[in-house]
C-alpha cells in the first residue's frame, strides 16, 4: 500500500499514483482533505468504482497519524515540481516518514528529492511520468533487500531528528 498522508492538492500527480497503483495491482490510501474542497471531489470522482483506492477523509493529527504510517508501506510525496516552491520545499511527510522508518517517493529536481537521494531514503521521479512511478513502485514492492536498505537507512536518519539534539545546540548559542 502507498499512502498519501496530507492535504490532497496537485491532482496530475494524485492521478498518476491512482493510474500507477492500478495498473500494477498496489492499494493507495489517501489520508486527509483537500487542499480545497474542489480537489477532494474531483480526486473522489476520479477514483470512483476503483476499489483498491481508500479514502480516510480529515484526521485528528495528534490521535490518528501513527496508525495512518502503520498502514502503508511507503508515501507518496511527489507533487508538481514546475511549481517553484514545490522545488524548495521539505514536506512534513518527510520527517514523518524518516521517524516511521518508510521509504518515500518523491519528485526529481527539487531540495526533498536531494534529500532523499543523498540519504538514500526513497526514489525520485519524474513528476509527470506514470512509468517512472510504476517502475518505482513494482522496486519498492518486489525488491526486498532495497526496500529493507531503504527503511533502514531512515532509521539512521531519524537520529538526527532528535529535538534534543538542536534544543542543545541553541542553549549553547544562547550561552555563548
Amino acid at each position: 500500500t502507498v499512502g498519501f498522508i496530507g492535504g490532497i492538492r496537485y491532482l496530475n500527480q494524485m492521478k498518476m499514483l491512482v493510474d500507477a497503483a492500478e495498473q500494477i495491482n498496489i492499494k493507495v490510501l489517501f489520508a486527509g482533505a483537500g487542499g480545497t474542497e474542489t480537489d477532494y471531489k474531483q480526486i473522489l470522482k476520479y477514483c470512483e468504482g476503483k476499489k483498491d483506492v481508500i479514502f480516510t477523509g480529515k484526521y485528528d493529527y495528534g490521535n490518528e497519524i501513527t496508525k495512518l504510517y502503520e498502514s502503508v508501506d511507503c508515501v507518496f510525496a511527489v507533487y508538481d515540481a514546475d511549481n517553484s516552491n514545490v522545488r524548495i520545499a521539505l514536506p512534513n511527510k518527510l520527517y514523518e516518514s524518516v521517524v516511521c522508518e518508510l521509504p518515500l517517493i518523491v519528485a526529481k529536481s527539487t531540495y526533498l528529492s536531494e534529500l532523499v537521494d543523498k540519504w538514500d531514503i526513497g526514489i525520485s521521479i519524474n513528476h509527470t511520468s506514470t512509468d517512472e512511478l510504476m517502475l518505482a513502485l513494482k522496486k519498492l514492492r518486489d525488491d526486498r533487500l532495497y526496500y529493507n536498505k531503504l527503511c533502514e537507512n531512515c532509521k539512521k536518519i531519524k537520529k538526527k531528528f532528535d529535538v534534543r539534539i538542536y534544543d542543545s545546540k541553541l542553549k549553547e548559542i544562547i550561552d555563548a
